[in-house]
């Protein structure tokens, strides 16, 4: 039966820093690659500033989680919803209450997964693999992603930490791509989308920023729960401005008008970086193996989320994890395989995007006012004392 963790185990616990890395690396992956296009579409050059107006959107969507996860330090959002629907007479009533956040999390957390691993294996068939079926690309990489995702959500965190430097490495490659083919003059000129353009820019762009939800499960492990609101922060700030500065590039080599034309603006935007001194003509391909670390990372937390989702909310022991993680891998193949090509991939992310903030609203927007109301509260690990 798993239990409470009313106090972090000591060598069990994800420390500030991990923390940050977590939701940076379940944010950065595959999204980005379209990013420009996705927004550029609605708001052409405006769409700049519409990132950074997204990310704001999302930075108080994540301080809203953040702050009710706080107040139940050492618990996944599986243990602690029960207690704040429920009472101590009848514990059935949580636990029938919480399903449907389960049910949402899970939906959520499938489809990111699917439709992020088809995105990935169709830019490698098409770039690099042209001979590989996508089938087996797609294939591989889950059973990649169920290893790792059946691992213990403080070695999961080990493990981010350590692929963590790997993913800065395009962020170079878009400087040098800025430097090289950029053109001031395809930046302006800007303010001509109206607001319901923007809105929909907005909304468009925050399917890339969804996988902050593993907060509601790895903040169960912080060590420092009190210093959540810094690292998740510092993830957020971090992510949009890589995002913008990704926009930047993009917009800034071909322009809006071509932008909408090219399926992922960002990966071209490296493709014209020219490093004959340094005996490299063609990044393409190392950046993909980068893009492999960052996306395997991204999709590696939702399966681990989701199966430490189930683990709590069904108290399973501990020896399920692996079988949950690989009983889930066909589940996400098969919707995976569903699109017929990556333009219905399109559509199916830019709903999941606003399914995504419906549910990030919900969910504090009900557990935090009814936590309030009743005075519920986790009990505080020693640590949060010296907030």
């Amino acid at each position: 039966m798993s239990k409470l963790r009313s106090e972090p185990d000591v060598g069990h616990t994800i420390s500030p820093y991990q923390a940050f890395v977590l939701m940076y690396q379940s944010m950065y992956g595959v999204g980005i690659l379209s990013l420009p296009r996705d927004v550029g579409k609605f708001t052409g050059n405006d769409l700049l500033w519409v990132i950074v107006l997204s990310g704001l959107t999302v930075w108080g969507i994540v301080m809203l989680n953040t702050w009710l996860s706080q107040r139940y330090p050492g618990m996944t959002i599986m243990t602690y919803a029960p207690r704040i629907l429920g009472n101590d007479k009848r514990e059935w009533v949580g636990k029938v209450l919480t399903f449907p956040i389960l049910a949402g999390l899970a939906t959520f957390w499938i489809m990111g997964m699917s439709i992020s691993t088809r995105v990935f294996g169709e830019v490698v068939v098409t770039g690099v693999l042209v001979q590989t079926p996508i089938e087996a690309v797609i294939l591989v990489f889950l059973i990649a992603s169920a290893i790792a995702g059946g691992s213990h959500p403080t070695n999961m965190a080990k493990f981010n930490e350590f692929m963590f430097p790997f993913t800065l490495i395009p962020i170079l490659l878009l400087v040098i791509a800025l430097v090289q083919r950029g053109e001031l003059a395809n930046l302006f000129p800007m303010g001509e989308a109206n607001w319901p353009l923007i809105l929909r820019g907005v909304v468009s762009a925050t399917y890339s920023f969804a996988g902050y939800k593993i907060l509601l499960i790895f903040s169960g492990y912080y060590a420092k729960p009190y210093k959540s609101y810094q690292s998740h922060s510092t993830a957020m700030l971090s992510v949009t401005f890589i995002y913008w500065f990704a926009c930047l590039t993009s917009l800034s080599v071909f322009g809006k008008d071509e932008i909408n034309n090219i399926l992922y603006p960002v990966w071209e935007s490296i493709k014209v970086v020219y490093l004959k001194e340094l005996f490299f003509e063609r990044m393409e391909s190392a950046i993909l193996a980068i893009w492999l670390i960052a996306v395997f990372c991204s999709i590696s937390n939702l399966l681990m989320s989701l199966v430490q989702a189930l683990m709590d909310a069904f108290h399973l022991h501990e020896k399920w994890r692996r079988w949950l993680s690989f009983s889930i891998v066909p589940i996400v193949y098969f919707i995976a395989m569903i699109p017929q090509n990556i333009k219905v991939v399109g559509v199916y992310a830019s709903r999941l995007g606003i399914f995504a903030l419906m549910l990030a609203l919900s969910i504090p927007a009900i557990l935090l006012p009814v936590s309030l109301i009743r005075k519920k509260k986790g009990e505080s690990p020693s640590e949060t004392t010296a907030s």
